[in-house]
Protein backbone atom coordinates (compact mmCIF):
# COMPACT_ATOMS: atom_id res chain seq x y z
CA UNK A 1 0.00 0.00 0.00
CA UNK A 2 1.27 3.46 -0.83
CA UNK A 3 2.04 5.66 2.19
CA UNK A 4 -0.70 8.10 3.00
CA UNK A 5 -0.52 11.52 1.44
CA UNK A 6 -0.54 14.41 3.87
CA UNK A 7 -3.28 16.99 3.48
CA UNK A 8 -2.65 20.10 5.62
CA UNK A 9 -5.63 22.32 6.36
CA UNK A 10 -5.52 25.77 7.96
CA UNK A 11 -8.82 26.81 9.54
CA UNK A 12 -9.43 30.41 10.63
CA UNK A 13 -12.75 30.63 12.51
CA UNK A 14 -13.07 34.40 12.51
CA UNK A 15 -15.61 36.56 14.29
CA UNK A 16 -17.12 37.72 10.99
CA UNK A 17 -15.86 35.26 8.36
CA UNK A 18 -14.39 31.77 8.44
CA UNK A 19 -11.64 30.76 6.01
CA UNK A 20 -10.07 27.46 5.08
CA UNK A 21 -6.71 27.07 3.34
CA UNK A 22 -5.62 23.71 1.97
CA UNK A 23 -2.12 22.56 1.13
CA UNK A 24 -3.40 21.85 -2.40
CA UNK A 25 -5.66 24.84 -2.87
CA UNK A 26 -7.50 27.59 -0.98
CA UNK A 27 -11.19 28.29 -0.57
CA UNK A 28 -12.64 31.74 0.07
CA UNK A 29 -14.08 32.99 3.32
CA UNK A 30 -17.65 32.25 4.31
CA UNK A 31 -19.65 34.22 6.90
CA UNK A 32 -19.21 32.89 10.46
CA UNK A 33 -22.97 32.54 10.90
CA UNK A 34 -25.27 29.65 11.78
CA UNK A 35 -29.08 29.41 11.77
CA UNK A 36 -31.28 26.83 13.51
CA UNK A 37 -34.74 25.59 12.51
CA UNK A 38 -36.15 26.40 15.95
CA UNK A 39 -38.08 29.62 15.43
CA UNK A 40 -37.08 29.71 11.75
CA UNK A 41 -39.92 28.33 9.67
CA UNK A 42 -37.93 29.09 6.50
CA UNK A 43 -35.37 26.30 7.10
CA UNK A 44 -35.69 22.60 7.91
CA UNK A 45 -32.26 21.98 9.44
CA UNK A 46 -29.07 23.76 10.47
CA UNK A 47 -27.92 26.29 7.87
CA UNK A 48 -24.54 28.03 7.82
CA UNK A 49 -22.34 30.51 5.96
CA UNK A 50 -23.61 31.55 2.55
CA UNK A 51 -26.36 28.90 2.74
CA UNK A 52 -28.32 31.17 5.08
CA UNK A 53 -30.85 33.01 2.97
CA UNK A 54 -31.43 36.72 3.33
CA UNK A 55 -33.74 37.58 6.20
CA UNK A 56 -33.26 34.35 8.16
CA UNK A 57 -32.26 35.11 11.79
CA UNK A 58 -28.81 33.68 12.52
CA UNK A 59 -26.14 33.69 15.21
CA UNK A 60 -22.81 35.37 14.47
CA UNK A 61 -19.70 36.37 16.41
CA UNK A 62 -20.37 33.45 18.76
CA UNK A 63 -16.72 32.57 19.34
CA UNK A 64 -16.25 35.77 21.37
CA UNK A 65 -18.75 34.44 23.91
CA UNK A 66 -16.47 31.51 24.73
CA UNK A 67 -14.40 34.02 26.71
CA UNK A 68 -17.24 36.23 27.97
CA UNK A 69 -16.46 35.58 31.62
CA UNK A 70 -12.77 36.47 31.44
CA UNK A 71 -11.13 39.83 32.08
CA UNK A 72 -9.28 40.34 28.78
CA UNK A 73 -6.96 43.28 29.39
CA UNK A 74 -7.42 47.02 29.45
CA UNK A 75 -7.61 47.11 25.65
CA UNK A 76 -10.76 44.99 25.44
CA UNK A 77 -13.82 46.50 23.85
CA UNK A 78 -15.99 48.00 26.59
CA UNK A 79 -19.23 47.86 24.59
CA UNK A 80 -19.28 44.08 24.15
CA UNK A 81 -22.00 43.54 26.74
CA UNK A 82 -24.12 46.40 25.42
CA UNK A 83 -23.82 45.12 21.86
CA UNK A 84 -24.92 41.66 22.96
CA UNK A 85 -28.08 43.28 24.30
CA UNK A 86 -28.69 44.75 20.84
CA UNK A 87 -28.77 41.30 19.30
CA UNK A 88 -25.14 41.05 18.23
CA UNK A 89 -23.43 37.82 19.39
CA UNK A 90 -26.72 36.59 20.81
CA UNK A 91 -27.05 32.86 21.38
CA UNK A 92 -30.06 30.88 20.14
CA UNK A 93 -32.57 29.94 22.84
CA UNK A 94 -31.40 26.96 24.86
CA UNK A 95 -27.86 27.00 23.44
CA UNK A 96 -24.54 27.82 25.06
CA UNK A 97 -21.55 29.23 23.19
CA UNK A 98 -19.55 26.01 22.95
CA UNK A 99 -22.56 24.20 21.42
CA UNK A 100 -23.00 26.82 18.71
CA UNK A 101 -19.26 26.92 17.98
CA UNK A 102 -19.16 23.11 17.78
CA UNK A 103 -22.12 22.92 15.42
CA UNK A 104 -20.72 25.63 13.15
CA UNK A 105 -17.29 23.98 13.03
CA UNK A 106 -18.97 20.64 12.26
CA UNK A 107 -20.49 22.19 9.14
CA UNK A 108 -17.05 23.55 8.21
CA UNK A 109 -15.50 20.11 8.73
CA UNK A 110 -18.12 18.33 6.61
CA UNK A 111 -17.58 20.89 3.85
CA UNK A 112 -13.78 20.41 3.99
CA UNK A 113 -14.18 16.64 3.63
CA UNK A 114 -16.61 17.06 0.74
CA UNK A 115 -14.25 19.44 -1.08
CA UNK A 116 -11.28 17.14 -0.40
CA UNK A 117 -13.09 14.19 -1.95
CA UNK A 118 -13.86 16.24 -5.07
CA UNK A 119 -10.26 17.40 -5.35
CA UNK A 120 -8.78 13.93 -4.93
CA UNK A 121 -11.06 12.57 -7.63
CA UNK A 122 -9.73 15.16 -10.12
CA UNK A 123 -6.05 14.29 -9.62
CA UNK A 124 -4.09 12.61 -12.44
CA UNK A 125 -3.82 9.58 -10.16
CA UNK A 126 -7.08 9.69 -8.18
CA UNK A 127 -6.86 9.05 -4.46
CA UNK A 128 -9.46 7.94 -1.95
CA UNK A 129 -9.99 10.01 1.22
CA UNK A 130 -8.80 7.09 3.36
CA UNK A 131 -5.45 7.25 1.54
CA UNK A 132 -4.91 10.81 2.78
CA UNK A 133 -3.72 11.80 6.25
CA UNK A 134 -5.43 15.03 7.24
CA UNK A 135 -3.74 17.50 9.58
CA UNK A 136 -5.58 20.56 10.85
CA UNK A 137 -4.01 23.79 12.09
CA UNK A 138 -6.72 25.89 13.68
CA UNK A 139 -6.27 29.56 14.52
CA UNK A 140 -7.22 31.05 17.86
CA UNK A 141 -7.09 34.62 19.20
CA UNK A 142 -4.14 35.26 21.53
CA UNK A 143 -6.53 37.34 23.64
CA UNK A 144 -8.03 34.08 24.89
CA UNK A 145 -6.91 32.50 28.14
CA UNK A 146 -5.49 28.98 28.14
CA UNK A 147 -8.81 27.75 29.56
CA UNK A 148 -10.80 29.33 26.72
CA UNK A 149 -8.38 27.93 24.14
CA UNK A 150 -9.00 24.48 25.60
CA UNK A 151 -12.76 25.03 25.27
CA UNK A 152 -12.26 25.89 21.63
CA UNK A 153 -10.06 22.85 21.08
CA UNK A 154 -12.77 20.70 22.67
CA UNK A 155 -15.36 22.22 20.32
CA UNK A 156 -13.13 21.53 17.29
CA UNK A 157 -12.58 17.91 18.29
CA UNK A 158 -16.31 17.40 18.87
CA UNK A 159 -16.94 18.91 15.45
CA UNK A 160 -14.83 16.23 13.78
CA UNK A 161 -11.34 17.74 13.80
CA UNK A 162 -10.23 14.97 16.11
CA UNK A 163 -8.77 11.46 15.96
CA UNK A 164 -10.38 9.00 13.53
CA UNK A 165 -9.26 6.38 11.04
CA UNK A 166 -8.88 8.84 8.16
CA UNK A 167 -8.07 12.15 9.81
CA UNK A 168 -6.60 13.54 12.97
CA UNK A 169 -5.85 16.73 14.79
CA UNK A 170 -2.15 16.80 15.50
CA UNK A 171 -2.68 19.19 18.41
CA UNK A 172 -0.80 22.01 16.69
CA UNK A 173 -2.59 25.30 17.14
CA UNK A 174 -1.57 28.36 15.14
CA UNK A 175 -2.52 31.49 17.08
CA UNK A 176 -3.62 34.73 15.47
CA UNK A 177 -3.15 37.88 17.51
CA UNK A 178 -4.61 41.35 17.49
CA UNK A 179 -1.15 42.75 18.18
CA UNK A 180 1.44 40.09 17.57
CA UNK A 181 4.72 39.56 19.30
CA UNK A 182 7.70 41.34 17.74
CA UNK A 183 10.23 39.12 16.01
CA UNK A 184 13.94 39.70 15.36
CA UNK A 185 15.25 38.03 12.19
CA UNK A 186 18.74 36.66 12.90
CA UNK A 187 19.26 34.67 9.71
CA UNK A 188 17.59 34.50 6.31
CA UNK A 189 19.68 31.90 4.45
CA UNK A 190 20.03 28.96 4.30
CA UNK A 191 17.12 28.79 6.73
CA UNK A 192 14.97 31.55 8.17
CA UNK A 193 15.75 31.99 11.86
CA UNK A 194 14.09 34.45 14.21
CA UNK A 195 13.48 35.10 17.90
CA UNK A 196 10.39 36.35 19.67
CA UNK A 197 11.26 39.72 21.22
CA UNK A 198 8.00 40.38 23.05
CA UNK A 199 4.92 38.51 24.19
CA UNK A 200 1.59 39.27 22.59
CA UNK A 201 -0.60 42.02 23.97
CA UNK A 202 -4.07 42.01 22.61
CA UNK A 203 -7.61 43.25 22.80
CA UNK A 204 -10.86 43.02 20.93
CA UNK A 205 -10.46 46.02 18.69
CA UNK A 206 -11.14 44.78 15.17
CA UNK A 207 -13.93 45.11 12.63
CA UNK A 208 -16.50 43.67 15.03
CA UNK A 209 -15.82 46.56 17.41
CA UNK A 210 -16.57 48.96 14.54
CA UNK A 211 -19.93 47.26 14.02
CA UNK A 212 -20.71 47.46 17.73
CA UNK A 213 -19.89 51.17 17.83
CA UNK A 214 -22.17 51.70 14.85
CA UNK A 215 -25.03 49.80 16.49
CA UNK A 216 -24.61 51.79 19.69
CA UNK A 217 -24.64 55.11 17.83
CA UNK A 218 -27.82 54.26 15.94
CA UNK A 219 -29.42 52.84 19.07
CA UNK A 220 -28.69 56.01 21.03
CA UNK A 221 -30.10 58.21 18.28
CA UNK A 222 -33.30 56.31 17.58
CA UNK A 223 -33.93 54.41 20.82
CA UNK A 224 -36.71 51.83 20.88
CA UNK A 225 -37.67 52.51 17.26
CA UNK A 226 -34.35 50.92 16.25
CA UNK A 227 -33.88 48.45 19.09
CA UNK A 228 -37.28 46.84 18.53
CA UNK A 229 -36.69 46.17 14.85
CA UNK A 230 -36.21 42.48 13.96
CA UNK A 231 -32.72 41.21 13.16
CA UNK A 232 -33.89 40.62 9.61
CA UNK A 233 -33.84 44.41 9.27
CA UNK A 234 -30.75 45.25 11.34
CA UNK A 235 -28.69 42.03 11.53
CA UNK A 236 -25.46 41.16 9.78
CA UNK A 237 -27.26 39.96 6.64
CA UNK A 238 -29.57 42.96 6.31
CA UNK A 239 -29.45 45.61 3.59
CA UNK A 240 -28.87 48.11 6.38
CA UNK A 241 -25.64 46.43 7.54
CA UNK A 242 -24.65 45.72 3.96
CA UNK A 243 -24.67 49.46 3.32
CA UNK A 244 -22.53 50.05 6.39
CA UNK A 245 -20.10 47.35 5.25
CA UNK A 246 -19.61 49.28 2.01
CA UNK A 247 -18.87 52.44 4.01
CA UNK A 248 -16.28 50.57 6.10
CA UNK A 249 -14.53 49.30 2.98
CA UNK A 250 -14.45 52.67 1.19
CA UNK A 251 -14.05 55.30 3.92
CA UNK A 252 -10.63 56.97 4.00
CA UNK A 253 -8.86 59.97 5.49
CA UNK A 254 -8.81 61.67 2.09
CA UNK A 255 -12.49 61.10 1.34
CA UNK A 256 -14.55 64.24 0.74
CA UNK A 257 -16.97 64.90 3.60
CA UNK A 258 -20.41 63.66 2.67
CA UNK A 259 -23.61 62.23 4.10
CA UNK A 260 -23.99 58.46 3.78
CA UNK A 261 -27.48 57.01 3.30
CA UNK A 262 -28.39 53.62 4.76
CA UNK A 263 -31.84 52.13 3.97
CA UNK A 264 -33.92 51.35 7.07
CA UNK A 265 -37.67 51.66 7.57
CA UNK A 266 -38.49 53.03 11.03
CA UNK A 267 -41.55 54.64 12.55
CA UNK A 268 -40.25 57.78 14.28
CA UNK A 269 -42.11 60.65 15.87
CA UNK A 270 -40.61 63.99 14.76
CA UNK A 271 -37.28 62.55 13.56
CA UNK A 272 -34.24 64.78 13.41
CA UNK A 273 -33.68 65.40 9.67
CA UNK A 274 -29.93 65.48 10.28
CA UNK A 275 -30.02 61.82 11.24
CA UNK A 276 -33.01 60.36 9.38
CA UNK A 277 -34.69 60.93 6.02
CA UNK A 278 -38.28 60.09 6.94
CA UNK A 279 -39.65 60.54 3.42
CA UNK A 280 -37.26 58.04 1.80
CA UNK A 281 -36.54 55.97 4.95
CA UNK A 282 -32.77 56.39 5.15
CA UNK A 283 -30.51 56.60 8.22
CA UNK A 284 -28.05 59.45 7.62
CA UNK A 285 -24.40 59.29 8.70
CA UNK A 286 -21.97 62.17 8.28
CA UNK A 287 -18.26 61.70 7.70
CA UNK A 288 -17.73 62.90 11.28
CA UNK A 289 -20.10 60.16 12.45
CA UNK A 290 -18.04 57.54 10.64
CA UNK A 291 -14.81 58.91 12.11
CA UNK A 292 -16.42 58.78 15.55
CA UNK A 293 -17.23 55.11 14.99
CA UNK A 294 -13.73 54.23 13.81
CA UNK A 295 -11.52 56.39 16.01
CA UNK A 296 -12.05 54.76 19.44
CA UNK A 297 -11.14 51.40 17.93
CA UNK A 298 -8.10 52.81 16.14
CA UNK A 299 -6.91 54.45 19.36
CA UNK A 300 -6.94 51.03 20.97
CA UNK A 301 -5.02 49.55 18.04
CA UNK A 302 -2.35 52.25 18.08
CA UNK A 303 -1.95 51.82 21.85
CA UNK A 304 -1.34 48.12 21.31
CA UNK A 305 1.28 48.82 18.65
CA UNK A 306 3.01 51.49 20.74
CA UNK A 307 3.25 49.09 23.66
CA UNK A 308 4.81 46.39 21.51
CA UNK A 309 7.30 48.76 19.91
CA UNK A 310 8.35 50.09 23.32
CA UNK A 311 8.75 46.55 24.67
CA UNK A 312 10.90 45.56 21.70
CA UNK A 313 13.06 48.67 22.04
CA UNK A 314 13.59 48.01 25.74
CA UNK A 315 14.49 44.40 25.00
CA UNK A 316 17.38 45.30 22.65
CA UNK A 317 18.24 48.79 23.94
CA UNK A 318 17.57 50.65 20.70
CA UNK A 319 14.84 51.33 18.13
CA UNK A 320 14.51 47.99 16.39
CA UNK A 321 11.12 47.68 14.65
CA UNK A 322 11.20 48.57 10.95
CA UNK A 323 8.06 46.92 9.59
CA UNK A 324 4.46 46.53 10.70
CA UNK A 325 2.48 43.87 8.83
CA UNK A 326 -1.31 44.24 8.75
CA UNK A 327 -3.35 41.12 8.03
CA UNK A 328 -6.99 40.13 8.42
CA UNK A 329 -10.16 41.50 6.90
CA UNK A 330 -10.11 44.82 8.74
CA UNK A 331 -6.66 45.63 7.33
CA UNK A 332 -8.36 46.20 3.96
CA UNK A 333 -9.84 49.42 5.37
CA UNK A 334 -8.16 52.46 3.75
CA UNK A 335 -8.92 54.54 6.85
CA UNK A 336 -7.18 52.02 9.11
CA UNK A 337 -4.08 51.82 6.92
CA UNK A 338 -3.84 55.61 6.57
CA UNK A 339 -4.22 56.20 10.32
CA UNK A 340 -1.64 53.54 11.19
CA UNK A 341 0.78 55.02 8.65
CA UNK A 342 0.25 58.53 10.00
CA UNK A 343 0.91 57.37 13.55
CA UNK A 344 4.02 55.27 12.93
CA UNK A 345 5.72 56.12 9.64
CA UNK A 346 8.28 58.78 10.64
CA UNK A 347 11.42 59.69 8.63
CA UNK A 348 11.14 56.49 6.62
CA UNK A 349 12.31 54.36 9.56
CA UNK A 350 9.24 52.17 9.67
CA UNK A 351 7.14 50.71 6.84
CA UNK A 352 3.52 49.57 6.94
CA UNK A 353 2.95 46.43 4.86
CA UNK A 354 -0.39 44.95 3.82
CA UNK A 355 -0.11 41.77 1.72
CA UNK A 356 -2.37 41.07 -1.23
CA UNK A 357 -5.67 39.57 -0.06
CA UNK A 358 -4.90 40.16 3.64
CA UNK A 359 -8.17 38.53 4.71
CA UNK A 360 -6.78 35.10 3.79
CA UNK A 361 -3.31 35.59 5.30
CA UNK A 362 -4.19 34.15 8.70
CA UNK A 363 -5.61 30.87 7.42
CA UNK A 364 -2.85 30.60 4.78
CA UNK A 365 -0.26 31.15 7.49
CA UNK A 366 -1.83 28.31 9.46
CA UNK A 367 -1.51 25.94 6.50
CA UNK A 368 2.08 27.08 5.81
CA UNK A 369 2.98 26.46 9.45
CA UNK A 370 1.50 22.98 9.11
CA UNK A 371 3.72 22.37 6.08
CA UNK A 372 6.78 23.00 8.25
CA UNK A 373 7.00 26.76 8.06
CA UNK A 374 9.57 28.48 10.29
CA UNK A 375 8.97 29.17 13.95
CA UNK A 376 10.91 31.24 16.47
CA UNK A 377 14.02 29.71 17.99
CA UNK A 378 13.15 31.41 21.29
CA UNK A 379 9.90 32.77 22.59
CA UNK A 380 8.57 34.58 25.61
CA UNK A 381 6.38 32.80 28.10
CA UNK A 382 2.96 34.45 28.41
CA UNK A 383 2.17 33.06 31.87
CA UNK A 384 3.82 31.64 34.95
CA UNK A 385 3.61 27.83 35.04
CA UNK A 386 4.36 25.57 37.95
CA UNK A 387 3.30 22.87 40.37
CA UNK A 388 2.02 22.57 43.92
CA UNK A 389 4.44 21.63 46.66
CA UNK A 390 4.38 21.10 50.40
CA UNK A 391 6.56 22.96 52.90
CA UNK A 392 7.58 21.77 56.35
CA UNK A 393 7.23 24.60 58.89
CA UNK A 394 8.75 24.21 62.35
CA UNK A 395 6.08 24.00 65.00
CA UNK A 396 3.34 23.48 62.42
CA UNK A 397 4.41 20.51 60.35
CA UNK A 398 3.79 19.96 56.66
CA UNK A 399 1.76 22.71 54.97
CA UNK A 400 0.36 22.14 51.49
CA UNK A 401 -0.70 24.62 48.81
CA UNK A 402 2.57 26.36 48.04
CA UNK A 403 3.42 27.12 44.42
CA UNK A 404 6.70 26.28 42.77
CA UNK A 405 6.91 28.23 39.49
CA UNK A 406 9.28 26.61 36.99
CA UNK A 407 8.49 28.87 33.99
CA UNK A 408 8.23 32.64 34.48
CA UNK A 409 6.00 35.07 32.63
CA UNK A 410 7.99 37.34 30.32
CA UNK A 411 11.09 35.13 30.31
CA UNK A 412 12.45 34.01 26.95
CA UNK A 413 12.97 30.28 26.48
CA UNK A 414 14.35 28.19 23.66
CA UNK A 415 11.90 25.80 22.08
CA UNK A 416 11.74 22.54 24.03
CA UNK A 417 13.37 24.14 27.08
CA UNK A 418 12.84 21.79 30.03
CA UNK A 419 12.51 22.82 33.68
CA UNK A 420 12.53 20.30 36.53
CA UNK A 421 10.97 20.42 39.99
CA UNK A 422 11.63 17.80 42.67
CA UNK A 423 8.60 16.82 44.75
CA UNK A 424 7.68 14.44 47.54
CA UNK A 425 4.31 12.78 48.10
CA UNK A 426 3.43 10.70 51.20
CA UNK A 427 2.11 7.18 50.68
CA UNK A 428 0.63 4.85 53.27
CA UNK A 429 1.03 1.12 52.71
CA UNK A 430 -2.19 -0.27 51.33
CA UNK A 431 -3.34 3.00 49.72
CA UNK A 432 -3.55 3.50 45.97
CA UNK A 433 -0.23 4.15 44.26
CA UNK A 434 -1.96 6.39 41.71
CA UNK A 435 -1.21 9.99 42.76
CA UNK A 436 -2.15 13.35 41.24
CA UNK A 437 0.15 16.33 40.66
CA UNK A 438 -1.56 19.59 39.74
CA UNK A 439 -0.16 21.93 37.06
CA UNK A 440 -0.96 25.63 37.57
CA UNK A 441 -0.80 28.79 35.51
CA UNK A 442 -0.90 32.46 36.49
CA UNK A 443 -1.11 35.58 34.33
CA UNK A 444 -0.26 38.06 37.11
CA UNK A 445 2.94 40.08 36.75
CA UNK A 446 4.25 38.73 40.06
CA UNK A 447 3.72 35.04 40.71
CA UNK A 448 1.99 34.43 44.07
CA UNK A 449 3.37 32.06 46.67
CA UNK A 450 0.26 29.90 46.98
CA UNK A 451 -1.93 28.04 44.49
CA UNK A 452 -5.14 29.18 46.22
CA UNK A 453 -4.42 32.78 45.18
CA UNK A 454 -7.33 34.11 43.03
CA UNK A 455 -4.97 34.77 40.12
CA UNK A 456 -3.86 31.14 39.89
CA UNK A 457 -5.64 28.65 37.60
CA UNK A 458 -5.50 24.88 37.64
CA UNK A 459 -4.67 24.08 34.00
CA UNK A 460 -4.01 20.33 34.13
CA UNK A 461 -3.65 17.30 36.36
CA UNK A 462 -0.77 14.88 35.94
CA UNK A 463 -1.65 11.33 37.01
CA UNK A 464 1.39 9.55 38.45
CA UNK A 465 1.38 5.75 38.74
CA UNK A 466 3.97 4.55 41.27
CA UNK A 467 2.90 0.89 41.06
CA UNK A 468 6.15 -0.13 39.37
CA UNK A 469 8.62 1.59 41.71
CA UNK A 470 10.65 0.06 44.54
CA UNK A 471 9.02 1.33 47.74
CA UNK A 472 11.87 -0.03 49.85
CA UNK A 473 14.20 2.60 48.36
CA UNK A 474 12.18 5.49 49.81
CA UNK A 475 12.39 6.92 53.36
CA UNK A 476 9.74 5.38 55.56
CA UNK A 477 8.28 5.75 59.01
CA UNK A 478 6.16 3.45 61.13
CA UNK A 479 3.34 4.29 63.51
CA UNK A 480 2.23 1.06 65.14
CA UNK A 481 1.47 -1.25 62.24
CA UNK A 482 1.05 1.61 59.75
CA UNK A 483 3.97 2.23 57.36
CA UNK A 484 4.28 5.54 55.50
CA UNK A 485 6.66 6.19 52.62
CA UNK A 486 7.88 9.50 51.22
CA UNK A 487 7.85 9.03 47.46
CA UNK A 488 10.33 11.39 45.85
CA UNK A 489 9.97 12.15 42.14
CA UNK A 490 10.58 14.93 39.62
CA UNK A 491 8.25 16.75 37.28
CA UNK A 492 9.78 17.86 34.00
CA UNK A 493 7.94 20.62 32.12
CA UNK A 494 9.01 21.24 28.52
CA UNK A 495 8.10 24.60 27.01
CA UNK A 496 7.15 25.27 23.43
CA UNK A 497 7.03 21.72 22.11
CA UNK A 498 4.67 22.34 19.13
CA UNK A 499 2.61 24.79 21.11
CA UNK A 500 2.20 22.74 24.27
CA UNK A 501 3.65 22.26 27.71
CA UNK A 502 4.81 18.68 27.96
CA UNK A 503 4.67 17.50 31.56
CA UNK A 504 6.36 14.29 32.66
CA UNK A 505 6.77 12.72 36.09
CA UNK A 506 9.95 10.68 36.63
CA UNK A 507 10.66 8.39 39.58
CA UNK A 508 13.66 6.08 39.98
CA UNK A 509 14.64 6.77 36.39
CA UNK A 510 11.31 5.71 34.90
CA UNK A 511 8.37 7.75 33.62
CA UNK A 512 5.37 7.38 35.93
CA UNK A 513 3.08 9.95 34.30
CA UNK A 514 2.75 12.20 31.24
CA UNK A 515 0.36 14.86 30.02
CA UNK A 516 0.30 17.87 27.71
CA UNK A 517 -1.16 21.34 28.18
CA UNK A 518 -2.19 23.17 25.01
CA UNK A 519 -0.82 26.73 24.98
CA UNK A 520 -2.03 27.60 21.44
CA UNK A 521 0.78 29.97 20.71
CA UNK A 522 2.19 28.82 17.35
CA UNK A 523 2.84 31.84 15.12
CA UNK A 524 4.37 32.44 11.71
CA UNK A 525 4.93 35.76 10.04
CA UNK A 526 6.86 35.65 6.77
CA UNK A 527 8.60 39.04 6.62
CA UNK A 528 12.39 39.12 6.46
CA UNK A 529 13.14 41.85 8.99
CA UNK A 530 12.32 42.91 12.49
CA UNK A 531 8.56 42.71 12.31
CA UNK A 532 5.51 43.59 14.35
CA UNK A 533 2.60 41.60 12.95
CA UNK A 534 -0.91 42.93 13.43
CA UNK A 535 -4.00 40.86 12.71
CA UNK A 536 -7.21 42.78 12.06
CA UNK A 537 -10.02 40.24 12.08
Amino acid sequence: MNPKCKFVVGVDYGTTFTGVSYAFFSSPHVPSRIAYPQGNCAIQGISWGFLIEHGVPASSGTKLLLDSGVDITEFSDTVLEAATGLGIMKLPHGKIAIQVVTEFLREVYVNICRELEKHLAMLHSPLRPRDVQMEFWVTTPAVWSDQTQLKYKEAAIRAGFGPSDDSRVMGYWYATVEAAPCYLISEVSPRLSFDELTSAVCGMCGATAIDRNFYLLVSERFGAAFKNLPLTETGADSNFMGSFQTIKEEFSCSAVDKVYRLPLAMALNSPNPTFFDAENQFVLLSSNDVRGIFDPVLRGITQLIYRQIESANQEVGRFIINKIVLVGGFSQSPYLRERISKAFVVDGKLAILTPADPQTMVMRGAAIRGLGGPQPTTRKCRNHYGVERSVWIKGTGTVTGFASWVLAKGERYALNHTATQDLVVPHRAGDSLLKTSNIYGCNDANAPQRVDHPGVDLISQLMCDFAGVELAQFPQSRTGTQVEYLLSYSIEITFGARGVLKCKAVCQGRTVGETTVQLAREQWWGSLSTVLGLSMA
